[in-house]
């Protein structure tokens, strides 16, 4: 599994109106490993101080971690007034951790930049000679929208789908690469 992040509940005490929070971790170090084989190695370092309006703190990784095991290092952390007169214990109210998903999922634009000038493109797509393709679904009329119109270059021809996208069929494009390629 991934992790996406971790929420803390933090211990604070309020007295006239100032929030002090107690044990609240001001560096806190993060070390994962994906086995039970492997060392557990620092993973990322989260720093910063707490606001007098937080009671939940999340702790969002960069990008997702994966990992069997991790450890939480409290490194350095504001005194602990509530528990423990005012000594530098750490302390947690609960601990959730939010599990990441398994891909990436970034939202698609206008094609801009080099995606948009027609040299760039001819210069660096790969060739359709390089690669093989199949679908899970035939065209919706063979003659007017085959399914090799995708992949014809032509900006006038379509491909259409012969099954339409229903909660139990969902069409898709495979494509096999002759050779390992590394997309951009």
């Amino acid at each position: 599994k991934t992790l996406q992040a971790f929420l803390m509940q933090a211990a604070y005490r309020t007295r006239n109106g100032i929030r002090n929070f107690d044990g609240f971790p001001l560096v806190l170090n993060v070390y994962t490993t994906e086995s039970d084989n492997q060392p557990l190695k620092l993973d990322t370092v989260f720093s910063g101080s707490p606001y007098d309006d937080w009671n939940i703190v999340q702790f969002v990784f960069k990008k997702p971690v994966r990992c069997k095991s991790l450890k939480l290092e409290f490194v350095t952390v504001t005194q602990d007034g509530s528990f423990s007169h005012f000594a530098y214990h750490a302390v947690s109210g609960v601990l959730q951790f939010i599990k990441g998903k398994e891909y990436d999922e970034i939202t698609f634009e206008k094609a801009t930049g080099n995606y948009n000038r027609e040299e760039f493109i001819k210069k660096n797509k790969i060739q359709t000679a390089d690669f093989t393709y199949s679908s899970n679904t035939g065209s919706k009329n063979d003659n007017q929208f085959p399914f090799s119109n995708a992949f014809d270059n032509k900006s006038s021809t379509y491909w259409i789908s012969s099954n339409e996208v229903t909660e139990s069929f969902k069409p898709y494009i495979e494509v096999n690469f002759k050779e390992p390629v590394s997309l951009e």
